[in-house]
């Protein structure tokens, strides 16, 4: 297993960005030296880490619980580097350099400011989400007797890299479980480019499998679709990413959120998806037709919403183009920047439909491709593998 650049990821998931506090007056947070000086066996306790990078330098107890999930992965991946050989200490270096380079950059002192202010002002922080019944009468899609066939054997398949990864823990006595991430895609992912888990170029194939996936556009596409991708060269258990769709007659445009440029749209739906050896098209359980969009559109709440929220959820997403990528996976709610799942939920909380149900999502949640995959509000339709 290649863990040399799991520090790199983890540590992203701790830069915490701005929450967008209106005006609030920053505090200045300096991390001091002592905080480098912590032992290995310091840095694989998560409450030593969130007394020393939060709770000393301004996050006060009763915010704990939201980050000790995410706090509890980072000290779970320096375990597994510690028992796998790997250089520990400078992975830890690595990380307190980044915390270094977000204090420097203000960002720390507006977040700790924030979090203050929501605490002073007992702001409620968790949208209330709709229930996945909005759509009462949904009609299940059409899906063929082979499709049917590739999606049991996909559900298969994840259930086996649950299972390994229960296997994996065990073997290396990780000090933690937890249960809401079922990938833990922070702790065992090799590379996390937002997307980037795609076809590399040291990867071996199969080639007696297809070069491309075969076509696409007559998979039955609808507006506000969403698009599960598993890239070859990525370990097991560890899925990664998610997309938005615009289908129309001869085509379709996907939006999503990547590290390398952000938010972006783009029309060449066919080589977007050739990245990737697993692509799984999935449909929330919202109908659609054009007819009850255009109802919706003109004359409001007593027409059926599932087309409006359909297509509002894509345009939504896509008004978000040329927005920076949010390495904060604990802060999903910032809408000045996303990572690829926090853009599809926006979208669509947006409009009061929870995408990830049954679960619902606190004030500094995080959202894994996983909880998309395994949701109750979205039906997978299509799987297809290179």
């Amino acid at each position: 297993m290649n863990l040399s650049a799991i520090t790199i990821l983890i540590s992203s998931t701790f830069l915490l960005s701005s929450c967008g506090g209106g005006g609030a007056t920053a505090s200045k947070v300096e991390y001091s030296d002592k905080i480098a000086a912590g032992t290995v066996a310091d840095y694989t306790n998560a409450d030593w880490i969130y007394q020393n990078y939060f709770g000393d330098y301004g996050l006060p107890e009763e915010v704990k619980p939201n980050f000790m999930p995410a706090l509890k992965m980072l000290a779970n991946g320096f375990v597994l580097q510690l028992k796998t050989g790997k250089d520990v200490k400078e992975n830890i270096e690595q990380v307190h350099t980044l915390f270094l380079q977000y204090a420097a950059s203000g960002e720390a002192a507006k977040f700790f400011s924030q979090v203050q202010l929501d605490i002073q002002s007992r702001k409620d922080q968790i949208i209330s989400e709709a229930e996945v019944s909005s759509s009462t009468d949904f009609r299940e899609p059409t899906i063929s007797a082979d499709d049917k066939i590739a999606i049991e054997e996909a559900k298969q398949r994840d259930l086996a890299e649950e299972s390994e990864i229960r296997k994996l823990a065990e073997e290396y006595q990780l000090p933690y479980k937890i249960s809401e991430h079922k990938e833990q895609w922070f702790v065992y992912s090799p590379t996390m480019k937002g997307g980037g888990k795609g076809r590399g170029t040291n990867q071996s194939r199969n080639t007696t499998k297809p070069k491309s996936h075969q076509n696409i556009t007559s998979w039955g596409w609808r507006p506000g679709d969403v698009i599960w991708t598993n890239g070859e060269g990525s370990i097991t258990g560890v899925p990664g990413h998610v997309a938005i769709v615009w289908a129309f007659e001869g085509g379709i445009n996907i939006v999503d959120a990547n590290t390398g440029v952000g938010v972006s749209r783009t029309n060449d739906a066919q080589r977007w998806m050739d990245k990737y050896t697993e692509v799984r098209a999935l449909t929330p359980r919202l109908n659609w037709s054009w007819s009850e969009y255009d109802c919706y559109d003109l004359y409001g709440a007593y027409c059926k919403p599932d087309s409006w929220i359909r297509s509002n959820a894509f345009w939504y997403s896509d008004r978000q183009t040329g927005k920076p990528y949010n390495w904060n996976f604990t802060n999903s709610r910032d809408t000045s920047k996303f990572y690829c799942t926090s853009l599809i939920w926006s979208a669509y909380n947006s409009y009061r439909y929870n995408i990830i149900a049954p679960r619902s999502l606190g004030a500094y949640g995080i959202i894994t491709p996983s909880q998309f995959r395994d949701s109750s509000a979205l039906t997978t339709f299509k799987v297809s593998n290179l």
